[in-house]
């Protein structure tokens, strides 16, 4: 009818350029993860890398006693896996509660329902990628202390 034109929409198109949109957010924020990731871990290197100068005589005095270099390995191995799953858990319990106190605000306000239905499968894999991620980082000073003498430890340093 020409004297009153109509519009219409096409809900499949404006579906289809709605997941396209968010497809892009979601791309973004994937990439930042990624990052935040690098930059965790190669935060979590220096920290250990400079730990490691300042436990250099705790290190020797371990040797002393009887430790084996690949034992010091081990040790600074398992410090990092100990800091990479208490990471991962403070960031599992941080979303769990902005879930839990987010929602009912995001319910009344947006109509956005969450529901959460746990860890899945690639949540579970992507764990998996950054413990063996911090176990590769780890190696690094660890196999510095297992190349370090005892008597590097033990000389005084002025």
């Amino acid at each position: 009818y020409p004297g009153e034109p109509l519009t219409a929409v096409i809900p499949g198109r404006a579906l289809q350029e709605l997941w396209q949109n968010l497809s892009l957010v979601e791309n973004t924020l994937r990439a930042v993860a990624w990052l935040v990731l690098g930059v965790s871990l190669l935060a979590m290197l220096l920290v250990l890398l400079s730990s490691l100068s300042e436990r250099r005589r705790e290190m020797a005095i371990l040797r002393a006693l009887g430790a084996s270099p690949p034992s010091i390995m081990g040790l600074l191995v398992f410090e990092a896996l100990v800091l990479a799953v208490l990471g991962a858990a403070m960031g599992a319990l941080v979303l769990s509660g902005l879930l839990w106190g987010l929602r009912p605000w995001l319910e009344s306000q947006l109509g956005l329902p969450l529901t959460f239905g746990g860890v899945g499968a690639g949540e579970w894999g992507l764990l998996l990628v950054v413990l063996a991620a911090a176990f590769v980082v780890a190696l690094i000073p660890a196999f510095q202390a297992y190349r370090r003498s005892l008597a590097d430890g033990l000389r005084v340093h002025l």
